[in-house]
C-alpha cells in the first residue's frame, strides 16, 4: 500500500481477522480447492454458517 493511501484521513486502520479460514472444506460444497482459495472469506463463512443452520434444523 502506498504512503498516500495509508495516510489519507478516510483510510480506516482496522480489520476484522477471521480465524480458521484455511480449514474450509471445499469438497463438502463441491468447490475445487483453487476456487476456494480465491473466494472471499466471508463467502466461505456464509456457506459454513448456512450448512450449520441446516444441520441444526435437522436436515442431513
Amino acid at each position: 500500500m502506498d504512503r498516500e493511501t495509508y495516510s489519507h484521513p478516510d483510510y480506516v486502520r482496522a480489520r476484522a481477522p477471521l480465524d480458521g479460514v484455511e480449514l474450509f472444506d471445499a469438497a463438502l460444497f463441491g468447490i475445487n480447492p483453487r476456487e476456494a482459495e480465491m473466494m472471499d472469506p466471508q463467502q466461505r463463512l456464509f456457506l459454513e454458517s448456512a450448512f450449520d443452520a441446516l444441520e441444526n434444523a435437522g436436515y442431513d
